[in-house]
Order: structure tokens, then C-alpha cells, then sequence
């Protein structure tokens, strides 16, 4: 036997609406849309600089410039790449540095004024380019050639009971050079006589002069050529 369902089959219906036919179930939008404020946060002001200030810095800024391109092209101009830029630029060759040509004479010879108070102490002192063992020189020179290592020798003899330092100090085309000192206090000692040499060296032609100190009182004065 055949059991048949009772009652009504559930259907489903599809229809097709036209969008304008929906478009007035819709809710409206509103015309005005919600604003949403935002809480300001608290931030730390931006000081204010003073207009003094910006200017006093941007004048500070401009001097320091202006220096530096100063330094720079006096640099430049004596060391000869200045002109060396310019013929670049120009495209000519570049001449040569002159030499210096400027003519060292013969050193003075000594006088009495080249002898002072303490030229007893100091009683002997030579310039050589060749010392032996006991710092003696092996002959007396005068003139030396530019980068040439020479030697000051000099005897001090100590008063009685007395110590002291040497002091040497060297000028070049009549200005002051450098010291140069013993490192050690001497002594007097009646047996022996200190002889003490001390080195220098000029890269450049000049005339100059060492004068010999004891305790800081002049002994003498030597003259010497570097060319």
C-alpha cells in the first residue's frame, strides 16, 4: 500500500525584484554623518626661540665660513696649489716654484760681546759635524747644508760647592728658535770637566745663533750658516 504524505508540500519561490522596487524598504541615510571626537592629548609646547638668537646663530655660522674659506685659500695661495688650480682651470702648464735664492752670508766672527759672566763655567764650545768618543769635536765647522744633523759641544766646569744646568738656546735669522737643556744637574767636581754635546738639524737655508747658558747667566755665543 502506497503511503502518501499528508497535507500541504513546503515550496520554495524565487522571484526577481527590480532595485527599485527595493530601494524605498532601505533606511535613509542620514545626512549628516557621526563625528567622532578624538580627546586632544597633552603635548609638550615647542619653545620659542628668540629672533635674537636665529640671528646671532646665523651670523656665528657665517663668520666661522668665511674664516675657514680665509684659511683655506691663504693656504692654497702660499703653498702654490692656488696657482696650480688656476693654470688647471685654464688649461696652461704650470710653472715652477722659484727657489729660494736669497743669499746666506759667511757667520759673523766672535767678539767680546759674545762672551758674558758665565763664559768661565762654560770656558770652550765649538760646532762640528763629527765628534769622537769623549764628545770632543774632530774639527770646528761653521756652515752646514740644509737637513744636515751637526753637533754643539761645549766643556762646563762647576764652581766650588755650586750645581747647575745648561741651557742652549737657538735662533734663526735672528729670532728664537728653541731651548735645549742638559737633563741632568752638574756638579763640581775637581777632577774632571764635563763635555756635553747636544744635536740640531735645519731643513731650510738660514743664519742663526746658539747662546750658551749657566743657571740662566750667559756664557757665549756661536754663529753658524745653514745653505
Amino acid at each position: 500500500m502506497d503511503l502518501q504524505p499528508g497535507g500541504r508540500q513546503p515550496t520554495i519561490s524565487l522571484q526577481l525584484v527590480p532595485q527599485q522596487a527595493v530601494e524605498h524598504l532601505l533606511p535613509a541615510e542620514p545626512l549628516n554623518p557621526d563625528v567622532v571626537h578624538v580627546p586632544p592629548m597633552f603635548t609638550k609646547p615647542r619653545p620659542i626661540v628668540p629672533k635674537h638668537r636665529v640671528i646671532s646663530g646665523f651670523l656665528s655660522v657665517l663668520i666661522v665660513g668665511l674664516l675657514l674659506c680665509s684659511g683655506a685659500g691663504y693656504y692654497a695661495k702660499a703653498s702654490g696649489n692656488w696657482d696650480k688650480l688656476v693654470a688647471f682651470y685654464n688649461g696652461k702648464p704650470v710653472s715652477s716654484i722659484p727657489a729660494n735664492n736669497q743669499t746666506i752670508p759667511d757667520p759673523p766672527q766672535l767678539t767680546a760681546k759674545d762672551s758674558g759672566p758665565a763664559v768661565n763655567i762654560i770656558p770652550a764650545a765649538s760646532l762640528a759635524t763629527h765628534i769622537d768618543k769623549n764628545n770632543l769635536p774632530v774639527q770646528s765647522v761653521t756652515v752646514f747644508s740644509p737637513g744636515q744633523t751637526f753637533y754643539l759641544t761645549f766643556s762646563v766646569q762647576p764652581p766650588k760647592g755650586q750645581e747647575g744646568t745648561v741651557t742652549a738656546k737657538w735662533y734663526t735669522n735672528g729670532k728664537f728658535y728653541t731651548p735645549q737643556s742638559v737633563p741632568k744637574k752638574l756638579t763640581y767636581n775637581a777632577a774632571s770637566v764635563y763635555n756635553t754635546q747636544m744635536t740640531m738639524q735645519f731643513p731650510n737655508r738660514l743664519s742663526g745663533y746658539v747662546e750658551l747658558y749657566w743657571n740662566n747667566q750667559f756664557a757665549q755665543r756661536l754663529y753658524f750658516a745653514v745653505r
